[in-house]
């Protein structure tokens, strides 16, 4: 799942039935099915998260070793160059395969951040649908 599929769904998941009476009921049905759907979502996206941080964690202190000079990369190389101490942060920030896992850790909270939003305007569905009730005995729309 990714955020594109989630916003889409949630366009279509969002729209309450205005024709008639007895359809804007059966969405009312609907919320604790919504609830459960980007629920699910959400307790995906936080465990790939987590899981995220911990890759992270591990290659950043592969990538402190490597560019401190104690240990070496996967063919066996070591860092060209001497690296002082107080320069590893510059050559950690820049590097790809750290700033993949630090976009991909952005892309997550982005993700999570959208549930958590979808979850709350659900929440707020029944006032949405009763307030449509009351629009519609208040015009007599039959």
């Amino acid at each position: 799942m990714n955020l594109n599929k989630i916003e889409e769904m949630w366009e279509k998941d969002s729209e309450l039935h205005r024709e008639l009476p007895e359809l804007l009921a059966n969405d009312s049905l609907e919320t604790a099915k919504l609830h459960s759907k980007y629920l699910r979502w959400l307790n995906q996206f936080r465990l790939m998260l987590s899981e995220a941080e911990r890759d992270i964690k591990v290659m950043r202190l592969e990538k402190w070793q490597y560019y401190s000079g104690k240990k070496t990369d996967e063919d066996g190389k070591a860092f060209p160059y001497k690296v002082m101490k107080g320069d590893l942060s510059v050559y950690m920030d820049g590097d790809d395969e750290l700033c993949r896992l630090t976009a991909k850790i952005h892309y997550l909270e982005t993700c999570i951040n959208c549930c958590e939003r979808i979850l709350k305007q659900i929440d707020s569905r029944g006032f949405s649908i009763k307030n449509a009730f009351d629009i519609i005995k208040y015009y007599d729309i039959r």
